[in-house]
């Protein structure tokens, strides 16, 4: 699960987001600052197999190498959710909240494209 900052865990709630939120104990590190593990609740079903390369286990596209997405009704798209049946470390945002996200300046983490996305566990 990611570690997001208090302030991250706000604006999510802001965005009207569905996520679940443990908070660490990390007094003695960072002193007054709150960390949180989240859990995002949604997903979409937008992972586009055809235009992908990845490696399919049990169902699930795992070891993606080029990843496309397809099928976005940005009507009903969420904030922030996972992509199904891909690898959970997966998350994606929709336009106008990566737009916002930026706009508030929130740092440790990127934003990338689904085009442009790369896989840092199998670049060599």
């Amino acid at each position: 699960m990611p570690v997001i900052s208090r302030r991250l865990r706000d604006f999510l709630t802001q965005l009207e987001c569905k996520f679940e939120s443990f908070e660490l104990e990390t007094s003695q590190l960072v002193g007054d600052e709150s960390f949180y593990f989240v859990n995002l609740l949604e997903s979409l079903d937008c992972f586009d197999r055809q235009s992908s390369m990845f490696v399919e286990r049990g169902g699930f596209a795992t070891s993606i190498s080029k990843l496309r997405l397809a099928n976005i009704d940005h009507k009903i798209e969420p904030p922030v959710y996972r992509i199904s049946k891909t690898i959970p470390a997966l998350t994606a945002v929709s336009d106008v909240s990566s737009t916002s996200i930026i706009e508030q300046g929130f740092t440790g983490f990127s934003l990338v494209k689904p085009e442009n996305w790369r896989n840092p566990a199998l670049i060599t």
